[in-house]
């Protein structure tokens, strides 16, 4: 059974001014001063003069919230520089825009500064960038009103609606190159999308992308009972209990602050993985990994991956780099963790 404040109703406006507005996970959004409080546990929404947030509703009727990141025109540090291109962010399993792509003012509290992210420096350099929590996550909302209930192919979707119904329609930035950013899950979406529309995308940028999940599998359940034992069950199990929690995950033990920021996130995901997401997730990695998994990705990439990686194995980075002989593609590993460079 999900704790309380896994079951949700998000907030049906961010727009700055007006009144507190209760949420049925017992948590508010206070409009005056930009705070989502659930179970206790503050999740302050920083006022960012280049922030605009909106939403759209996707093809499963759900409301999703998204940010939009664009350069001030009286800003010194932009000056009266023309566009680049537009950078479309994309957030891991169990996280949100916020989460993702921000950071922690002290280390092991929510994540509320913009300055000097990845998104701060991209937009520095004139780039417009657009990112979106996906649904069952962040402020968005989720299927069955629960978060993290989803088939993955959905979230490809509904990043694609709102890419060509969205960004691709805003004025501005029409005709500018769009570059692709994707961390852990996100790095798979991206992939996805590059794979459906490989002549709208100029580049793609992974982050430890979730093509293999080997670490995953071998994570215990219950005493000697892995993830992996699942398996055969998994598409009975998600006919019969799509939504029921059962697939672990493995804990950041190098970087505790980092473990601490992602459970005292209370947009963020901490149930196990749902029996319909698990299914998915094994779904497309099967995909990835099999004989001409990667034949579709047509679009020059970047992918980096700490050999590290407690969730997202760098067998599957490795994979993509290799048998991607069609494009232009590069790879860096490293010893740190990999999940901190947003």
């Amino acid at each position: 059974m999900h704790k309380r404040g896994q079951q949700y109703t998000p907030i049906n406006t961010l727009e700055q001014g007006g009144e507190s507005e209760m949420a049925t996970d017992g948590g508010y959004y206070d409009m005056k001063e930009g705070l989502k409080t659930v179970v206790g546990v503050a999740s302050p929404l920083p006022l960012v003069p280049c922030m605009k947030v909106d939403s759209f509703e996707n093809a499963q009727g759900l409301k999703v919230v998204t940010y939009s990141f664009d350069p001030v025109a009286d800003d010194p540090k932009f000056g009266a520089k023309k566009l680049k291109g537009v950078c479309i962010l994309l957030h891991g399993y169990g996280a949100h825009t916020q989460y993702q792509w921000f950071h922690a003012k002290t280390p092991g509290l929510c994540r509320t500064v913009y300055e000097d992210t990845t998104i701060d420096n991209l937009v520095k350099q004139g780039y417009a960038c657009r990112t979106l929590d996906h649904q069952g996550g962040g402020r968005s909302e989720g299927t069955a009103q629960l978060r993290g209930n989803y088939l993955f192919e959905n979230l490809v979707e509904e990043a694609e609606q709102y890419i060509s119904e969205g960004v691709m329609k805003e004025e501005e930035l029409k005709g500018l190159p769009i570059f692709l950013f994707g961390i852990s899950m996100g790095g798979a979406t991206a992939i996805r999308l590059s794979e459906n529309n490989p002549d709208r995308y100029t580049g793609m940028v992974t982050f430890a992308p979730m093509i293999s999940l080997e670490k995953v599998r071998q994570a215990q359940v219950f005493h000697c009972i892995k993830n992996k034992h699942l398996e055969p069950f998994i598409g009975l199990l998600a006919c019969l209990a799509p939504t029921m929690a059962v697939a672990k995950s493995s804990p950041n033990t190098m970087f505790p602050d980092m473990q601490k920021e992602y459970e005292n996130d209370p947009m963020c995901y901490h149930e196990d993985t749902r029996v319909i997401v698990a299914k998915s997730f094994i779904d497309i990695t099967a995909r990835f990994m099999g004989e001409g998994g990667f034949d579709g990705v047509q679009v020059p990439f970047a992918t980096f991956h700490s050999v590290h990686d407690t969730l997202t194995d760098i067998e599957g980075t490795e994979a993509l780099f290799e048998r991607s002989k069609n494009v232009r593609g590069g790879i860096r590993s490293f010893s740190g963790w990999g999940r901190g460079w947003t």
